[in-house]
This record gives structure tokens, sequence and C-alpha cells, in this order.
């Protein structure tokens, strides 16, 4: 019995025998017992804006020869330096690499090579990387709870080193590998230098131990531009130390470049993946489309894969309305999305029109949840991590705000998480959607008239204002970001301190500002925010009051004095006047 699968043919509208592929059945295949491979949303063989995971590897493509070149590729690299430092631009694939390709592959050698290996869960820095680090090393530790190891990591340098080396004593012959993903976070979000620098040292003091060196492998994935300040941090000041020269010399000598893909290496990552599935493209035109769009654009990899997924989504969503079964991801589904450029922006823009149109939800509040979500690094437009916790608003205000988030989400446009210490959190899916969505750039260039006001209780600033005609105006940001973190950070602060006056902004000379945002209509405060600002201005009003009361009154003690004096003086005057003449 012979075989032929078939395609639809939409230009004749008809099934068409593929040219070339048969399927050969072995003697006791009964095609009755054939079940249909059906597809599901968690089928999609794409990953979006998300890294490809180790559980996926059988989905990663593109990158064999980067990987496995004996001489020039990654399991090469790591296998025979102390430290691998992945590097690249944003978006070239640094993380799939690791996870997807580099993972599995020492995996997969370990079964036929002698050499076996213990791999570490993958940590990323994030706010708190000794708290990262702590819970990655917790399975090969004894006796320790998480915050004593965070403690001991933190407090001591030679902590890791201690680790490592009782772990080696009760299994020998075995590598240890610990893989630090996104690692520019060490820079863009530790607390401050000396976190940055300990967590360093910690690493290079490791490799230092000629021992611990042939134990440990380090790979961290890094984009390039953020080498100088982790292979560089203060150099001078530790420039005669062992760790420091140590730390140099691995850092140069396990430099990896990832390389942009060429187009047969695009072509894998687009095809094959849906091939797993049992899907095939239209046309190769359609696919040279696709690699025509990202090729000559770095970092445009994320971007390449959420195109993917939503056309992926697209046939499924037909198929599951019975107006498609032909397995087939077609040209006119590409132009629909808009491509690779449009396909993340018309999404967003889908998404705010439906909450506004739909939902009748306020475009402001839409504005307030998204631009919580914008940062801003090395000059330029981020995404944001935001605790939910910031996202709460007072009522009615709130409800929208959640309705906004979860439009969102279920729109793939942002993910939900919780950080290294359990706090939940909502962020933008991937950095090109604050930077791309224009819908982002109109709102952070808003503008509104704030008029100065003058206290009722500055009685001497209101006497030099009474002669202006008109009120001094001046156009500010709707929503000023600086400002805004700013006071969050203040009163989270305020917050945390049970509230205490001492942490109000009384006396910050932009309260007057921001009591205007508060009774405008483009009020940008959420809850804390709120009352955090409210006590700050009844607070310096309460203390205006008291200090000019207390002016006021010795203003009128001074005058009493004076008064008293001068009547004393005519007194003494006059009798002074009646003994002259009675003398």
């Amino acid at each position: 019995m012979l075989f032929q699968p078939q395609k639809y043919d939409p230009k004749i509208n008809e099934y068409v025998f593929l040219k070339g592929e048969y399927i050969f059945p072995l003697s006791n295949f009964k095609p009755e017992k054939i079940e249909e491979f059906k597809l599901y949303e968690s089928t999609n063989s794409y990953k979006g804006f998300g890294s490809f995971e180790k559980e996926y590897s059988q989905l990663f493509f593109g990158r064999k020869k980067l990987i496995e070149d004996p001489k020039e590729g990654l399991l090469a690299k790591v296998k025979n330096h102390q430290i691998t430092v992945v590097l690249g631009l944003s978006s070239s694939g640094k993380s799939s690499l690791v996870k997807a390709g580099l993972i599995p592959g020492i995996k997969q050698e370990a079964e036929t090579d002698k050499q076996q290996w213990y791999i570490l869960e993958t940590m990323r820095p994030g706010e708190l990387s000794f708290t990262a680090l702590a819970t990655v090393l917790l399975p090969i530790t004894r006796g320790l709870e998480l915050d004593s190891l965070i403690n001991k990591l933190y407090q001591d340098v030679q902590f890791l080193t201690e680790i490592i080396h009782q772990w080696s004593q009760k299994n020998p012959n075995i590598k240890l590998l610990l893989t630090i993903d996104q690692s520019e976070e060490i820079i863009t979000l530790s607390k401050n230098d000396e976190d940055r620098e300990n967590f360093l040292r910690l690493l290079a003091e490791a490799l230092a131990v000629p021992e611990i060196a042939e134990i440990l492998r380090i790979v961290m994935t890094l984009r390039s531009d953020f080498e100088p300040q982790l292979r560089d941090l203060n150099e001078h000041k530790y420039k005669d130390t062992n760790w420091q020269e140590v730390w140099q010399e691995v850092w140069q000598n396990g430099r990896f470049m990832v390389t942009p893909m060429s187009r047969e290496e695009l072509q894998q990552i687009i095809e094959e993946p849906a091939a797993q599935r049992t899907l095939f493209f239209e046309s190769s035109k359609l696919v040279n489309a696709l690699i025509d769009e990202v090729i000559s654009t770095p970092g445009t990899l994320p971007l390449l894969s959420f195109t993917l997924s939503e056309l992926y989504l697209r046939y499924l969503k037909g198929e599951e309305n019975k107006e498609r079964s032909d397995r087939t991801i077609t040209e006119a589904d590409y132009q629909k999305i808009g491509g690779v450029t449009r396909s993340l922006t018309n999404r967003a823009d889908n998404t705010y029109n439906k909450l506004k149109e739909e939902e009748t939800v306020d475009e402001p509040t839409i504005r307030d949840v998204m631009l919580r979500m914008v940062g801003i690094r090395s000059g330029e437009l981020a995404r944001r991590r935001v605790p939910t916790s910031e996202l709460v608003y007072p009522e009615p205000k709130n409800q929208q705000a959640k309705l906004v988030i979860a439009r969102f989400v279920k729109a793939r446009l942002l993910v939900k998480g919780r950080d290294t210490e359990g706090q939940e959190y909502v962020e933008p899916v991937h950095d090109a959607l604050v930077k791309g969505w224009k819908q982002i750039k109109d709102w952070l260039d808003e503008t509104q008239e704030t008029v100065e006001t003058v206290s009722l209780w500055n009685p001497i600033k209101k006497f030099f204002n009474r002669k202006k005609e008109h009120p001094e105006v001046e156009k500010i940001l709707k929503v000023n970001l600086p400002l805004q973190r700013e006071v969050n950070t203040s009163a989270n602060n305020w917050s945390h301190h049970a509230k205490e006056l001492g942490f109000l902004w009384n006396n910050d000379p932009r309260l007057d500002l921001l009591k205007q945002v508060l009774n405008s209509q483009d009020n940008w405060f959420n809850k804390v925010e709120t009352e955090f600002v409210q006590r700050s201005i009844w607070r310096k009003t309460f203390n205006t009051r008291r200090n000019w009361s207390i002016a006021i009154a010795v203003m009128v003690g001074l005058s009493s004095l004076t008064i008293s004096s001068l009547i004393s003086l005519r007194n003494t005057k006059i009798e002074q006047v009646n003994n002259l003449i009675g003398s």
C-alpha cells in the first residue's frame, strides 16, 4: 500500500498531491486507526516573545552549527573554559541558544560521554542577584535555609567557593554548570554598586581557586553593550588582586559572539517548527518575505517569532470555525496582521481601540497603566517590570485598570509572573512594544497647561501676585515619568515606615505641582501615591497655618509691646511737663 500526502491549492480550489513526498507504511499499518494530529493554542510551536526553554528544545532550529561545531561551537567553548560569556545584541537569541540549545546538548552528550554534569536551574539576577543565586544553589547545600544562604553569600565572598568544594567532595568527577541569563540586569537592576561588585567578586573568587576552576563552569548571556561594565568592574580598585587578574583573563578567553543568522538558518526557524505540527507555508514567496523583513535588521528575532505565532493562531481560529483544514499558513493572513514590522503594534492598536469603544474604558486609565510599564535605560525606552501593588488605584478607576491589564494580558502584550520574593508583577512582553507603539510616544509627549497657584495661607506671596492680570501659565507633561517614579518610591517608603510624618513631601517645592495633578482630570497617582500626596498637602497646609499663626501672634505681641511702650513714654513726658509747671 502506498500513500502520497495532499495539500490544498487555493488557485484551483482542489487538493493536489505533493510531489516527491511519500509515506511507506509498515505491513501491520491500519489506516482506520489514524488519529488526526489536532492543533491547540497550547501546541503553538512558536514562542512569540518568550525565549525557548530547555523543554522546547525539539522546536529550536537554526543554530546547530553555532552550538555543535567541534572547534568554534558553544558546546566546545563551555567544556574548555571556566566561564563562557555569550555576547550579542539585544534580542539576538542568546537566551534561547543557551537554554534550548546548549543545555540539552550537554545532557545529550553526557549520555555517551564519560564526563557527567550537574546542571543548576538557570538564574536571572533581577533586582536581588544574591537571592536569585541562592535559590539555584539551594539544592546542592545541606542544612541551610534560603534566608541564611542569602546572608552568607552576601557577607562572605569565599562562601560560594566553600559550597562548591563541599559539594564536589560528595560528587567527584562531576562538573557543575551555573547559567546566568540576562546578566546585564546586574547593572540595570542591581540596587547599588556594592551589590554588583560583591556579586561578581563572589564568582571571580571561586574561579580563582584552581580546584574549583576544574569543577565549575559558568555561562553568562549578556548584551554586548554592557560587556565593559561587567568585565572591568572596579579594575583599578582591585588591580593587584589575584581574583581580578583571573576574572579579566577567563573573561577574555571565554567570549562567545552570537552571530547574525543566515537566510538558510532563518528559513529553518520559520519552516521547521511548523513542520513539527504538520503545518506548511503556502509558498516560498511567503517564507522569503518573512526573511527579507528581518535579515538586515538586528534584534528582530522575537518580532519574527511573534509574527509566526500570530499566523499559527490565525490558522487555528479558522480551523476551529471550520473555515480551513488544509494545514497551510497563507500569504493572506500574513498581509492581514501587517507583516513582521506591524504585527505587534497592530495587536496593541486593536486592544486599545476595543477597550475604549467596547469596554468604555477612559483613555487616561489606559495611558496611566501602560506608562507605568515604560522605563528608561541608557537613554532609551525599555519595558519595566511593575509590581501589581503599584497598579492599584482609587475606585472607580481601579476596576478599569484591572480590565486594561486583563485585556492586554489576554492579547499576549503583557505577561504576569512572580519575582524571587514571590511578589506578583506585570511587564510588557518585549521592549519592541514600548519602543515601537506610536501610542506610547504620543502619551509621553502629551502636555497640559499648569497655572501657578498661591496659597491662601501665604499672604506675602499673595500680596505680590495680586496685581497680575493673568496667572502665570506654563506647559508641563501630563505624565512626567521621572517624577512619577520619585513619587512612587517616596510613597512606598512612607507606607513601609508606618506612614510617619517625617517621610512626607510637605517641604518639597514640587508639592504645588502634585496638588494640581491630584485635582486634574489627568491624575496619574495610584492609591498609595494619592494618600501620600494628600497627606503631604495637609501637612504643608497645617505647618503653613501654624507658622503664620505664630508669626502673626509675634507681630501682634510686638505691636502691643510697642504701643505700650509709646503710651508709657507719653505718660512719662506728661508727668515731666507737669512737674516743671508745678515747680
